[in-house]
């Protein structure tokens, strides 16, 4: 199975967003609750997409 949005996505570097883009904390998900690795990787990936 071909993944073409994935190397799209792969392409971009997150560093090169507009920097209001990259100022989440990707880490804090709430004031009680912190995402994991893989959830923060997902994150990332989405905004690259857009």
């Amino acid at each position: 199975m071909k993944l073409y949005l994935q190397n799209i996505i792969d392409d971009i570097s997150f560093e090169a967003l507009p920097i209001t883009w990259q100022g989440f904390d990707f880490e804090q998900f709430s004031k009680d609750k912190t995402l994991f690795d893989f959830q923060q990787d997902a994150l990332k990936n989405a905004l690259r997409g857009l």
